[in-house]
């Protein structure tokens, strides 16, 4: 298998190792996971081996999914820099060129920085950064109701009493209040008109359903279901102009050039068949996802 060979040294050996021998990954700070998430268990058919049912197929409750690329490659290696100055030293490498190259820091850490950016954007509505550089967290520092730092507070109250104005920063226990009834607003905001529907059946199910043509703004499509892109229906439940996007095989471990190169060449080919415009860069060397988008 070939991690460093994907582009993902982020994703540290040790990590993964780790993962693969117990199966608990994005461990970070004191935190220690001891329980089993049982949201990941699934049936497959199977036949019994041995007791009264030996022979008979049955539908078997066990851990079905990924057991080699590991989670970290869907959090862990790549963030969003274009906001943040800060953002690219994630994946700083040091000691280039010597032989005993090593990142400064690692997928977890990653991780936690995208989740600490969704969740700040989702309740203030602004993008998450840092204010010191290989620092995850320092951006929380900057927010507006955090009180933590008392001297600032204090510096903010008596500059604005020397020009006879008033601090804006929240002082009081009614200003925190007032702050977090902000942020209460804008997470409704944030979810206004969204809608979660769990279904049930395959996608060749879903395409089949007149109540799904022409729904779709944004259809994702894992590895696993990349092969829905060749159905000669799939582009029934696309609306106009809409996206797709389809994760290519960078990070599979278990695959080879050979069988990365035939398995993007296989994407490009099925979306060109279905009418689908390839709109990512398109020259770049081994993209992580593929987006196309429908011409109208």
């Amino acid at each position: 298998m070939r991690i460093k060979p994907t582009g993902a040294t982020v994703i540290h050996p040790k990590l993964y190792k780790g993962w693969r021998n117990t199966g608990v990954a994005f461990e970070f700070g004191e935190q220690i996971y001891d329980q089993p998430n049982r949201t990941h268990g699934s049936y497959v058919e199977g036949v019994m081996k041995k007791g009264k049912d030996k022979g008979i197929k049955k539908e078997i409750r066990g851990y079905w999914i990924d057991i080699v690329n590991s989670p970290y490659v869907s959090l862990g290696v790549d963030c969003e820099t274009s906001h943040d100055e800060f953002a690219e030293g994630l994946f700083e490498v040091q000691n280039k060129g010597t032989g005993t190259e090593q990142n400064r820091h690692h997928c977890v850490e990653v991780a936690v920085y995208n989740m600490l950016a969704f969740l700040w954007e989702i309740e203030t509505g602004a993008p998450y950064s840092m204010s010191k550089a290989h620092d995850i967290y320092s951006g929380l520092g900057e927010d507006a109701s955090d009180l933590t730092n008392t001297q600032a507070a204090e510096s903010d109250v008596a500059a604005a009493a020397a020009e006879g104005g008033e601090s804006l920063r929240p002082t009081t226990e009614d200003d925190r209040r007032q702050q977090a009834l902000v942020r209460a607003r804008c997470i409704v905001q944030t979810f206004e008109n969204v809608k979660v529907f769990p279904m049930k059946g395959g996608v060749d199910g879903l395409l089949a359903k007149k109540q799904f043509h022409g729904l779709f703004d944004v259809v994702s499509l894992s590895a696993g279901a990349a092969h829905h892109l060749g159905n000669d229906d799939f582009n029934s439940i696309l609306k106009p102009n809409a996206a797709v996007v389809v994760e290519a095989a960078k990070f599979a471990v278990m695959l080879n050039k050979e069988q990365e190169a035939e398995y993007d060449s296989r994407i490009s080919d099925m979306a060109e068949a279905r009418g689908l415009r390839r709109v990512d860069l398109a020259g770049a060397e081994r993209p992580a996802m593929f987006t196309f988008d429908r011409q109208a």
